[in-house]
């Protein structure tokens, strides 16, 4: 979803709860999953700007992506997420060729590799909406 259907969907649940979707979600969810649901609700995906989302900052966080998962003894869901969410999608297939190139495969397989349950099944359909929405949906 784009930061303004975020936005649409906060003021819609507040107006018809009375109740912020965020503290609603906070007693329902937990772990990661919870982690990845309030990135989300953060609205804070970055507008593409080819001089800020270059080539270069795509090397860095392909690697920053790596080191918060399989090349870091744990793994730092909360800055993988925050790569994922924050990212434009044409600024995130950057990342995700940068870190093919790099680690021998996509994103997509290192979110399923590294993340289990509910948080792997969301960061990955992000990742899909993103990256090919039509599939992504298809597969549903």
């Amino acid at each position: 979803r784009s930061n303004e259907d975020m936005q649409v969907l906060k003021k819609t649940y507040f107006e018809k709860y009375e109740k912020d979707i965020a503290i609603a979600l906070d007693g329902e969810l937990s772990g990661d999953f919870e982690k990845l649901i309030f990135y989300s609700l953060q609205a804070a995906e970055e507008e593409f700007n080819e001089e800020y989302h270059t080539e270069e900052k795509a090397d860095e966080d392909a690697d920053a992506f790596y080191e918060a998962g399989q090349g870091s003894w744990g793994t730092d869901e909360g800055k993988m997420f925050k790569i994922l969410v924050n990212s434009p999608p044409e600024y995130l297939e950057m990342v995700d060729a940068k870190y093919s190139e790099k680690y021998g495969y996509t994103l997509w397989k290192a979110m399923e590799k590294e993340l289990t349950g509910y948080a792997e099944k969301a960061a990955v359909f992000i990742f899909g909406m993103k990256i090919r929405p039509a599939e992504t949906v298809a597969k549903l």
